[in-house]
């Protein structure tokens, strides 16, 4: 049984792309990155077109303009077992895509609001209904999507008095509702002022309901009249995206085919799913090899658009400030950087760079230059990648590009710790909204708790953070940068099961440290890629950033009792860590995401002895990450610490050395210092007031740190928020 199996979470598997480095897939295989389950056939293509079907009425018998209820169920149960997935208009009109990997997108849209299509019975949903079938459907497949999107006029769904009551319920169960003007009227027959009055009617009409946020920017367009001239700027004033009256699969909105006020749908009848889908009458499984379109298969990053260059990049719009990521590889923007397109299938990359020489060789890492180079530049030993603006189109040979969202990230970082718990609790959301105000910009979040126990998983797992996506989400759309704390070696939940990935004792059993709690081996190879499988599903729940702590070996015990799977006569255990932290880089270039690793304070302060025994050498472990979090509490140096009587009663002398020492010791590696500050009273007898962080912070700054986290175990930040800001 797999390590992943046990602790209930998904499996994320890597891709050789432009590395040459294979990484955990299924039965061994090396797979495409994203989150992937067994018997995904179909490689990621998020330049393939999209199927935006549409019905009309549902009822007992096929007509026309009416899709029988056995057929709408089968139409489902076939979407199902091929693949696709919900997802809703608004999502296809901004480009919001989150499915995970080898999933297929489909927008179900119904027209006119018919009484088949939504009602109520004895006060409940009619199960013969659109709604009620799909209800239905949700129950035995739930991960298919609730998302449809119901044109309204002005007589919702036929009903008298529960219109608002409908409405609601669409909304409450994942549903929306978009434009199909007021009187069912043909736009192209209209002058622009009538135009203008039918789509602004109807926003009045729903919003008279109660419903003052709503969003009615889609548009059906009634009789699939599209207006001209005036009437189309009068539209473009209430409508981002309008639906025609078939007859296509969509283009995806970043294709150079795509205009959105001439969408294209498929109307669901036999004929029509039979030409685009090679699909019999009420067949519920089965789907030809070859399709009349190419279909948007999803590669599990909402945030990174994958094509293959075979599938034409010429067709694909490269706009300016959009990053380009090649074969894989995601580096920071750099001024460097240079391309122009030599002939229609080659993308020409040029980099000016200015190599320094890594000045620690006697971390005997011969890759760390390369690495350094790499963060600086974008390449890697001979493999070229960048960022740049472009506005042309670009196509390379045989191999995947990703375009990758510009992703926000703070010049300075100034941030709180989160525990699990509070991420999800209304206590946690008026603390972002506290961060925000006071000048904050930054979460922490514990994605894992100190016993290894994971905080987010399957719906069995019962996991703190049961919707942990849809928290990163809503913190970034405020602006807030999410990292993902993760602890590595320290747990007991695998180890119970897994006993053998678990540091040994030599006289038999699972060693344990003086406070009774199991560690993982780091040198074990299985061990290693367990905690690297947990960053890289953080990094595809949209965090910004992973950040390692407990990323050590243990200090305390009978270290002597303590039996590891390396060799301790041929290697030393900062080689182990430095080691584990080059794989995990070299794994996570592909998904873009920054890595950072918690490391003791005292280390800077004492190297040789603490790193002996932690294996936490900073020169060595500096290359391989861009953010080091030293952890140099006042209040952890004890009493008499290099002459100071009380060094938790010194917060800006502390604070300021620590921070200089890891400065010093990670210069030219190319990994910033970022501080965690205390905020918390232990051992501390002079006023605990905001002065005391705010002396943290000047420390921190002073030494040249690019920003800091405040460390409170119960989330308590009272003090910190007069000065987190400044």
């Amino acid at each position: 049984m797999s390590i992943r199996r046990l602790v209930s979470v998904f499996v994320f598997v890597g891709v050789v792309l432009g590395f040459g480095v294979p990484v955990s897939g299924v039965g061994g295989a090396v797979l495409p990155q994203g989150v992937i389950s067994a018997g995904v056939s179909a490689m990621p293509n998020e330049l393939g077109r999209v199927p935006i079907l549409e019905y009309h009425q549902v009822g007992p018998k096929e007509e026309r303009w009416t899709r029988s209820f056995e057929n709408f169920r089968g139409d489902l149960e076939w979407l199902y077992n091929n693949d696709y997935r919900a997802v809703s208009i608004g999502d296809f009109a901004e480009q919001r895509i989150s499915l995970p990997y080898g999933k297929k997108p489909v927008v179900l849209t119904f027209d006119d609001g018919g009484y088949t299509q939504l009602n109520f019975k004895n006060g409940k949903i009619d199960p013969y209904t659109a709604v009620g079938v799909m209800d239905e459907f949700l129950k035995k497949y739930p991960d298919f999507g609730p998302s449809a999107v119901f044109y309204l006029n002005n007589a919702p769904f036929k009903l008298v008095d529960d219109k608002a009551k409908a409405i609601e319920y669409l909304f409450s169960t994942g549903r929306q509702i978009g434009n199909h003007t007021m009187t069912h009227a043909n736009l192209a027959k209209m002058s622009d002022s009538n135009v203008e009055r039918e789509l602004s009617r109807l926003d009045a009409y729903v919003r008279s309901f109660g419903f003052r946020d709503v969003d009615l920017s889609t548009l059906s367009y009634p009789f699939g009249g599209v207006p001209r001239g005036d009437g189309m700027k009068a539209m473009k004033k209430y409508v981002k995206l309008g639906l025609l009256v078939g007859a296509d699969p969509a283009s995806v909105p970043y294709s150079v085919n795509y205009d959105p006020y001439f969408v294209p749908r498929i109307q669901a009848i036999d004929s029509e799913w039979k030409r685009w889908f090679k699909r019999e009458p009420r067949a519920t499984s089965g789907s030809a090899a070859v399709l009349p379109f190419t279909p948007f298969v999803s590669d599990g990053n909402p945030d990174i658009i994958t094509i293959l260059s075979e599938t034409g990049l010429k067709k694909t719009n490269v706009r300016k400030g959009v990053q380009v990521v090649v074969n894989g590889s995601l580096i920071k923007k750099t001024s460097s950087v240079r391309a122009s397109v030599e002939d229609d299938r080659t993308l020409q990359i040029s980099l000016e760079m200015k190599k320094e020489r890594y000045p620690y060789e006697d971390c005997a890492d011969p890759d760390a230059a390369a690495y350094i180079e790499y963060k600086k530049t974008g390449v890697l030993g001979e493999r070229k990648v960048g960022f740049f603006d472009w506005s042309g189109i670009v196509s390379l040979p045989k191999t995947f590009l990703h375009f990758v969202r510009t992703m926000s990230r703070p010049e300075v970082v100034r941030g709180i710790y989160f525990t699990g718990s509070t991420a999800t609790s209304d206590a946690g959301k008026r603390l972002v909204d506290k961060l925000l105000a006071s000048g904050g910009n930054t979460v922490v979040v514990d994605i894992n708790e100190g016993d290894g126990a994971l905080n987010y998983g399957k719906p069995d797992h019962k996991p703190i953070l049961r919707d942990i996506r849809a928290n990163i989400a809503e913190w970034k759309g405020k602006g807030i940068y999410v990292v993902a704390r993760i602890v590595a070696f320290k747990e007991r939940v695998v180890s119970r099961a897994r006993p053998d990935l678990a540091i040994r004792n030599v006289n038999g059993g699972v060693w344990r440290d003086n406070r009774g709690s199991v560690w993982l081996d780091p040198s074990n190879p299985q061990t290693v890629q367990y905690v690297i499988d947990m960053a890289k599903e953080a990094s595809a729940m949209g965090v910004d950033e992973v950040q390692f702590d407990y990323v050590r070996f243990p200090t305390e015990g009978n270290l002597g009792a303590a039996r590891f799977m390396f060799d301790a006569s041929k290697k030393q255990k900062w080689e182990v860590i430095r080691d584990f932290l080059k794989e995990a880089r070299t794994q996570l270039i592909p998904l873009g995401v920054p890595l950072g690793a918690d490391i003791f304070g005292i280390v800077g302060w004492q190297p040789a002895p603490n790193y002996r025994t932690t294996g936490q050498r900073i020169e060595c472990i500096a290359p391989y990450l861009d953010v080091i979090y030293p952890m140099g509490y006042p209040s952890h140096f004890g009493p008499g610490f290099g002459g100071h009587a009380n060094p938790a009663d010194e917060p800006y002398y502390f604070t300021w050395r620590t921070a200089q020492y890891f400065v010093d010791y990670a210069a030219g590696t190319g990994a910033a210092i970022r501080p965690w500050l205390q905020s918390f009273m232990y051992r501390v007898t002079i006023p605990y007031n905001s002065s005391y962080i705010s002396e943290q912070i000047r420390g921190a700054f002073g030494a040249g740190s690019q920003g800091f986290v405040l460390w409170n175990a119960g989330n308590t930040y009272d003090v910190g928020w007069a000065v987190i800001g400044r």
